[in-house]
């Protein structure tokens, strides 16, 4: 774990609940050092720790994703990101709130403000999308990005929680970031342990699951998971293909080896986290299975 406190700070993160710093390296590298926040004993926050592991999850599924690890500055600990645009040597990168605010306006900002939820603004945020300009280069990272959320159970990956990257004026899907509200990152230690001693419980947090589906920028995410997975089978069935193949080869035990090495984290929760992506694996290709058979 690397002490970065000498580290130049060149900046501060935008849209962000986080606290965020944007750092050089002492060889000029662009990193980017991301904070969990405050909170007091009745919660636990583990979103720094947990990025750096869904970031190993979605490289073991060979999704695009930052590259990120604990470091420490001035005594506080964080996850530590290499700043893609600079590593992926982008010109320019936009989120995807921003483009598609330009490109619907009054649209896309009622949306965000409305009441609605569940299918009916998941609906809504798809028909946006797939009428987006960029949907047709975009498409198989976006159905990739949402499934692998409903894997690890991400609740935030809102329109600011992913990028387009320009790459010699050609638009890019930016690789994932801000990971870490997942993984069951508040859950407290003694409902861990009930979870992994309970298939009722951990049934029960699956279906629960609410996501954003990267489009919605609302704090609490409003759409509800399973439904999702069932859209994008039916429409969606050759990138649910590819993403489903690779969730199949998916090796269980490669992450364990990785979370056994891994600090700060307890067995149990150690345990728990790679219990969840177990459970969470099995019933998202019996869920593919049962639309697409």
């Amino acid at each position: 774990m690397r002490d970065v406190s000498n580290w130049e700070i060149t900046g501060f993160g935008e849209n962000s609940t986080l606290e965020k710093y944007e750092m050089l390296s002492p060889e000029e590298d662009h990193y980017i050092m991301k904070f969990p926040r405050y909170f007091n004993g009745n919660r636990t926050n583990w979103e720094d720790v947990n990025e750096i592991i869904a970031a190993k999850v979605a490289k073991l599924l060979n999704i695009k994703v930052v590259d990120a690890e604990i470091a420490y500055h001035n005594e506080r600990r964080g996850c530590l990101m290499k700043h893609f645009r600079f590593q992926w040597k982008a010109e320019a990168a936009e989120t995807a709130s921003s483009l598609l605010s330009a490109e619907f306006g009054d649209e896309y900002d009622e949306l965000q403000n409305s009441d609605l939820k569940n299918e009916e603004l998941m609906l809504k945020l798809f028909s946006l999308f797939e009428r987006f300009s960029l949907s047709e280069k975009l498409r198989k990272d976006f159905v990739f990005m949402n499934l692998f959320d409903i894997l690890i159970g991400n609740q935030d990956r809102h329109a600011h929680n992913w990028q387009v990257l320009f790459i010699n004026q050609v638009p890019t899907f930016g690789p994932l970031y801000d990971n870490g509200a997942s993984l069951g990152w508040q859950l407290p230690e003694e409902q861990i342990k009930q979870q992994l001693q309970s298939t009722k419980k951990m049934n029960k947090f699956y279906k629960n699951t609410k996501v954003k589906i990267g489009m919605d920028n609302k704090e609490s995410p409003r759409i509800n998971g399973k439904q999702v997975l069932r859209y994008l089978a039916t429409n969606y069935y050759h990138e649910c293909m590819l993403f489903f193949d690779r969730l199949e080869q998916f090796k269980i035990e490669i992450l364990w080896k990785y979370l056994e090495t891994f600090p700060l984290l307890s067995e149990t929760r150690k345990q728990f986290v790679a219990e969840l992506i177990r459970f969470r694996r099995m019933k998202m290709i019996e869920a593919f299975k049962e639309v697409v058979i």
